[in-house]
């Protein structure tokens, strides 16, 4: 008895330590860090991308449009300086240097690598000689040898064995991670939102396919019936019975399945196009700054991806539970007449499927960079179509013609690449599945000889067999087309990220704030490009416009006067520094109220392909008093004799589809849009440069007396355009470097006092030529 004991207390002990170590090395793993990877969605963010992934690895959620802004991402990308910047700010450590290949085998962390000298990727050593490679324009990590990876990391001159990395390590302070996996799923929330209002037909779309699967399910059946109590027994009637019901359910089936489709179609349009609305909306509410950091290639290739999703959406998305379920019945049907003849189908069905999977990640790669490309073409071809007249006259159209033959070559190479891969995946996973089924086929007849199996139940099983083949091909086109679906409706769905916009409803000053001044104040204020923190635009600007005030802005090209006025229409959030509009910070108003305050021509303006009167009223049709404000922003303009002149009058289309206007006659169309909103706040950008010194003349004439008591703030070059302002503010390099009247700052002898005599020598020159 003593002896039992003991050895069941040595069990028991044993099992507890068993049971602990089992414990710890769960938890160990549980906690370990675990780098994910993250696909970029736009052609220059994968420095962003790598970030992201860098912050979500030390636990640290970050959105992509917040990566963007971190890394201050611009067009052509971000700076290594700029990564080293991001990351430091969410506190993690990070260092670039210059190492050698034996560096990266020591660090436990992931390493930044700048790759083939235009791209980012983040490397993880995992065994003797081989890293795994992190790349955000791949869909998923690759893993590559020591000399693959030296010969894209290492490029910048021949027998150099160094390249560009960048370190990175959690704070020291750090012990505990909490990975937020929120974004993981937003996406999909979302699209479970947006589809939420169609549940209805949703559900007649899934009930139809549904009785369209029984009615397909039931061939088999009812033709083993047909030969066991018809042929077999001669019973004539029994057959012809038997067809009746087969023929019924054919046509039934088929029925169901046009209508199914038909309703499915429908379904996809609409709720791609309220997609496209939620894309548009977070288009339209993103800042300035952003947009401009987006690639036009991008932003239009994200709105062609809706067609990928729409056709998923009506091909694939709805049958594909009843594929599954089609697999699952019949595949118990043939279990039932013989088990060798199911697991040699089942076997056949695990091979196609080992072969689709071993190449997926070849073809997801090649996929992408196929996307990559087609994105590139797509700008070069917009800038050819854009810029005709440009190319015409500089006779440079070879030479980009010759550009995009280049980028056209790579992308027909990667197309050709990911063509040959998708073949390759489908023809041996195809190869499998219907080579099982021809093996089970052939199992059958042996039986039949046999007499193991009925003719029957040959037929019974054949039937069977074929549904399930031409179900298993539903299934992998499903996975093909659902990882490109799954990317483009990422594409689509992530701008909705970039909605800054603070909406609430102050615009005036709160209670508790006295109203000290009626106007606009700029507290330092300062400016910088994204990834350009370093060259500030505008520079600890201190201004005051007092309501109803003229405020011209002067100075020489690239001095800053543009960025200032977009600074003060909050088309750029400043960087630092504070704007007071009636003593409340306008940070805090309601963006799209001060808009709707505002009337704005900018330098590079645009016009609507549609009629005059829609283009200045930025609307469709108007009332009496709408009329009379056209009629009063058409006057003050001076376009009256320019439509009058037509023979549609206002009603004639401009823009890019209709007839294009004289670059004056363009400035004068976009001043009557500014007038016609009845603005307190008028900013006017070079608005006259076009016009000639006459015309000019008279409508800033006509806006001295058309716009008294509102608030003006005028960028021009032009002496007498901004002579009789109230307040004239010389900047130079992003700085205030004089402000006052006219005559004010001529008897300083500044900045000011040199511009003008420059321009009074140019246009005495001028009159004497």
């Amino acid at each position: 008895m003593f002896c039992l004991d003991e050895i069941y207390f040595t069990i028991k002990v044993l099992l507890v330590r068993i049971f602990n170590r089992l414990k710890s090395g769960l938890l160990h793993h549980c906690q370990r860090r675990k780098l994910r990877h993250f696909q970029q969605i736009d052609q220059m963010n994968c420095g962003p991308t790598c970030l992201r992934m860098v912050w979500d690895y030390f636990g640290i959620h970050v959105s992509p449009y917040e990566a963007d802004q971190f890394a201050e991402k611009t067009r052509s990308g971000v700076t290594l300086a700029s990564i080293v910047t991001a990351a430091q700010k969410k506190g993690i450590v990070a260092n670039a240097v210059r190492c050698n290949v034996n560096f990266l085998k020591t660090s436990n962390n992931p390493i930044l690598l700048h790759w083939r000298g235009n791209h980012y990727v983040l490397c993880q050593y995992i065994r003797k000689n081989y890293f795994k490679i992190f790349d955000p324009a791949a869909v998923r990590p690759v893993v590559l040898s020591e000399q693959e990876l030296l010969s894209s990391w290492i490029f910048s001159t021949e027998g150099d064995s160094e390249g560009i990395a960048v370190l990175f390590d959690a704070p020291p302070d750090t012990n505990h991670y909490t990975r937020d996996r929120k974004n993981s799923s937003s996406i999909a929330k979302t699209l479970v939102i947006l589809l939420t209002p169609y549940r209805a037909q949703l559900f007649m779309i899934v009930s139809l396919i549904g009785i369209s699967t029984i009615l397909a399910m039931l061939s088999p059946i009812l033709m083993r019936q047909s030969i066991t109590n018809g042929v077999w027994e001669d019973n004539t009637k029994l057959i012809l019975y038997l067809l009746l019901a087969q023929l019924i359910s054919l046509f039934f089936q088929h029925s169901t399945e046009i209508f199914s489709s038909s309703k499915s179609y429908i379904v996809s349009a609409k709720f791609c196009r309220k997609i496209l609305v939620h894309f548009f909306e977070s288009f339209m509410s993103s800042s300035l700054a952003y947009i401009e950091s987006k690639n036009t290639g991008d932003i239009i290739g994200r709105i062609s991806d809706q067609h990928k999703l729409q056709r998923f959406i009506s091909t694939h998305a709805v049958t594909i539970f009843f594929d599954i379920l089609t697999i699952l019945a019949l595949s118990s049907v043939v279990y039932i007449y013989g088990d060798v003849v199911f697991y040699s189908l089942f076997v056949g069905i695990l091979l196609g499927f080992s072969c689709f999977f071993l190449l997926i990640k070849r073809v997801s790669r090649a996929n992408y960079e196929r996307y990559t490309f087609s994105d590139r073409s797509r700008n070069i071809e917009l800038e050819m179509i854009l810029g005709f007249s440009d190319l015409k006259t500089t006779n440079s159209g070879k030479t980009i013609l010759k550009e995009w033959n280049r980028r056209q070559s790579r992308l027909e190479n990667s197309t050709l690449k990911a063509v040959h891969y998708e073949k390759l995946q489908s023809t041996l996973t195809l190869f499998f599945f219907r080579a099982s089924s021809t093996i089970v086929i052939y199992q059958m007849i042996l039986g039949i000889t046999t007499e193991k199996y009925s003719f029957a139940e040959f037929i019974a099983v054949s039937i069977s067999v074929s549904f399930i083949v031409n179900s298993l091909n539903n299934i992998i086109n499903f996975i093909q087309r659902g990882e490109d679906a799954w990317v483009s409706a990422f594409r689509l769905l992530s701008l909705d990220h970039s909605n800054e916009a603070i909406e609430t409803k102050l615009i005036s000053p709160p209670k508790d704030v006295p109203m000290q001044f009626e106007g606009i104040q700029l507290i330092n204020v300062s400016f910088w490009y994204p990834g350009a923190e370093d060259r500030h635009t505008l520079k600890n600007i201190s201004l005051t416009i007092k309501k109803g005030s003229t405020v011209a802005i002067v100075g020489k090209s690239g001095s800053g006067k543009s960025t200032l006025l977009k600074v003060l229409m909050l088309l750029y959030e400043p960087c630092s520094g504070n704007i007071l509009l009636n003593g409340a910070d306008m940070m805090q108003c309601s963006l799209d109220a001060w808009k709707e305050r505002c009337g704005t021509v900018l330098q590079d303006g645009f016009l609507f392909s549609d009629t005059i009167e829609n283009n200045i009223t930025m609307s469709f049709g108007m009332t009496e008093t709408q009329n009379e404000r056209f009629t009063f922003a058409v006057t003050t303009a001076k376009l009256t004799d320019f439509i009058d002149q037509l023979p549609l009058g206002a009603k004639t289309i401009v823009g890019r589809e209709g007839f294009m206007p004289s670059s004056g006659q363009v400035q004068r169309i976009l001043i009557a849009r500014a007038l016609y909103t009845n603005p307190e706040y008028l900013f006017l950008d070079e608005a006259t440069s076009s016009l000639d010194a006459s015309t000019e003349g008279e409508i800033v004439t006509n806006l001295q007396h058309a716009t008294q008591g509102i608030t003006k703030i005028v960028v021009a070059h032009r002496l007498s355009t901004i002579i009789n302002s109230d307040l004239i503010v010389m900047i130079r390099d992003g700085s205030i470097v004089e402000q006052g009247s006219h005559e004010e700052l001529l008897e300083l002898r500044g900045y000011y006092y040199s511009l003008v005599s420059d321009q009074m020598l140019l246009t005495s020159k001028d009159s004497v030529s």
